[in-house]
């Protein structure tokens, strides 16, 4: 997952796409202008056989008024990602769980 912070952070969209499925991938993108300078913090593994990632990131100035939700009360700044195995070696991000 360092490798898909350094991807993100180089906005290198040939080794995000060797990260990221599709649905995890659309859902970072729409994260894009406020996420910068992503960085791994820790993994846990799932019982399913899925991680849960988490990142801490800078947020960027921004007019806009979005908000994501928030009900399990991450704090400012961390992104949360479920990340599964890939079908060959290394992981895929599958979902963003929580960005803000």
């Amino acid at each position: 997952m360092t490798y898909l912070a350094g991807a993100w952070n180089a906005d290198n969209v040939q080794d995000l796409d060797y990260v990221t499925d599709p649905a995890g991938r659309q859902e970072m993108d729409s994260m894009a202008t406020l996420m910068v300078n992503l960085q791994l913090k820790n993994c846990v593994a799932n019982p399913g056989g899925d991680d849960t990632c988490y990142f801490t990131h800078d947020i960027a100035q921004s007019t806009s008024s979005t908000t994501y939700p928030n009900p399990m009360n991450y704090p400012p700044g961390e992104a949360v990602f479920t990340v599964a195995p890939a079908s060959t070696s290394g992981w895929y991000l599958t979902r963003v769980v929580h960005c803000g």
